[in-house]
């Protein structure tokens, strides 16, 4: 049980970083999207160079192991630049709800399909209350005008859900830092290659002007990626991405707090809904540890 719960809020660390990421977009939203991603993801893979060379977090890759890391990679291509595209046009609320739906489907895909997991009673239901809890939080908030920002949003999901899924694959064997720092270097020379081809503004004022923000991004960014790969080593795929729904009531609230974005009854509820959800392993596995314990 407590390496559940020790993966879970870890998880749920991951969710506020990650939650805080509509937050920092706005701060650089005027500049072009691959050419913003690229100097984070190099200046975040730089960072975390550092850390790893230090820690002596560094090994050979072993052969068998080099097609999960491509996987992995492939998958985390699409896993920043969509949402910053979504978090441009949408509100963070919409965004958050979007990226986080695909997300928890395509979780759920991929822990039944390749880590062969059990549908239980309260997977389900956690499943149910989290719907539903998105369902009301975010029902008719955005139009078919902004169908490319949402679709956008969509894809980062399907990436993301890629991305924590499969990294187990290698976890394991290989250090938080090492898996991050290869994720954050492709990103970086994709989206730097991507940012030359389509002939973006290469502006200088985005570090001159704009460097701490970019540092508060890459803070974010390395603490949401190790929290997240570390606390997926000690939960299933499916009860992560429940508990990792927190991100989208972090995201609202930052939406509500910062930018005043519009909110009601119906979307408290639906985050009440999805903090239940969130809980709902961790309650069920202590209840039945204490039962345990009182058969004895």
């Amino acid at each position: 049980m407590f390496k559940q719960l020790t993966g879970s809020v870890l998880i749920l660390i991951s969710a506020l970083m990650f939650g805080s990421y509509g937050l920092l977009s706005r701060e650089i939203e005027s500049y072009d999207i691959f050419y913003q991603t690229y100097l984070r993801c190099f200046i975040i893979a730089l960072i975390l160079f550092v850390l790893g060379y230090v820690r002596k977090d560094f090994k050979r890759i072993e052969k068998q192991d080099i097609r999960w890391f491509v996987v992995v990679c492939a998958f985390t291509v699409f896993s920043v630049a969509p949402i910053v595209y979504a978090f441009k046009y949408l509100t963070l609320g919409t965004a958050s709800f979007l990226f986080y739906g695909s997300l928890t489907i395509f979780t759920y895909i991929l822990g039944f399909g390749f880590f062969k997991e059990k549908i239980t009673n309260v997977k389900a239901a956690g499943l149910v209350l989290s719907t539903a809890g998105l369902i009301l939080i975010f029902s008719g908030s955005f139009g078919a005008a902004l169908l490319l920002p949402s679709l956008m949003a969509l894809l980062n999901g399907v990436a993301s859900s890629g991305e924590v899924v499969f990294s187990k694959k290698i976890s394991n064997k290989y250090s938080t830092i090492q898996i991050s720092f290869i994720v954050f270097v492709v990103i970086a020379l994709t989206h730097f290659v991507l940012s030359l081809l389509l002939q973006e503004n290469q502006d200088a004022t985005l570090i001159t002007q704009n460097f701490g923000k970019i540092l508060l991004f890459a803070a974010a960014s390395i603490i949401g990626m190790l929290t997240v790969i570390e606390g997926y080593k000690y939960v299933e795929p499916s009860i992560g991405a429940i508990i990792g729904l927190m991100e989208v009531v972090f995201s609202l609230l930052f939406g509500i707090l910062v930018f005043h974005e519009a909110t009601n009854g119906s979307a408290v509820l639906g985050g009440v809904l999805i903090i239940v959800s969130a809980a709902l392993p961790n309650m069920v596995e202590v209840y039945r540890k204490r039962s345990e314990k009182s058969i004895i």
